[in-house]
């Protein structure tokens, strides 16, 4: 298979296109033929970084999604062609080839009204979102919440699943989202103007 491949953590230019192996899933996890990668900061990030878990060449990416291809033995609420994403683990990342395993408990089925491009942009962001929301703050009625960041992915997607959550009172919540995306964009058009 082809496989976008970290030579060493020296940046992009430490990328390679290579041939190797196809992954084979170990009893507890499914190998996905990867559609679409997700690309994040942390991406690049670690293409200078590295990880202290990677063997050199290591294949780097994190958000990814496609159709399952297989599935280890002990995975039985999974199917062969199953339409999934998931947010890799960053120890073994992976996404950026034909085929990448990942465990099993770490993946989520994609609906069909949402593509595969659509879906990719989920993973990093969203789980991280949902984990803040509703696994940390337990967000219920009569909570007032402060979202900080709230124009970026995490921030983006915590303001609506925040909004989800709570009963429809007024639209506070919406509207500080709103006004924060606003404010983004009227610093950017500014800055561009005054070339800074």
């Amino acid at each position: 298979m082809q496989a976008w491949m970290l030579q060493q953590p020296d940046g992009l230019q430490a990328l390679s296109l290579t041939t190797t192996n196809k992954p084979i899933p170990a009893a507890d996890e499914i190998c996905v033929k990867v559609a679409v990668v997700g690309l994040n900061p942390i991406d690049y990030k670690l293409t200078h970084w590295g990880y202290a878990t990677w063997n050199y060449p290591q294949i780097i990416g994190l958000d990814v999604t496609g159709n399952i291809e297989s599935v280890g033995e002990n995975v039985h609420h999974f199917n062969i062609n199953d339409r999934v994403m998931f947010f890799a683990d960053p120890r073994t990342a992976g996404g950026f080839a034909e085929y990448v395993c990942v465990k099993a408990i770490a993946v989520s089925r994609i609906p069909l009204t949402l593509s595969f491009i659509d879906a990719a942009a989920l993973p990093c962001a969203g789980y991280s979102a949902w984990i803040a929301v509703h696994d940390k703050l337990h967000v219920a009625a009569g909570q007032h919440i402060a979202i900080t960041g709230a124009g970026g992915g995490v921030g983006g997607f915590a303001a609506q699943l925040v909004r989800m959550s709570m009963p429809l009172q007024n639209d506070s919540t919406m509207l500080d989202y709103s006004a924060m995306v606003l404010m983004r964009l009227l610093i950017h058009k500014t800055m561009l103007r005054l070339n800074l």
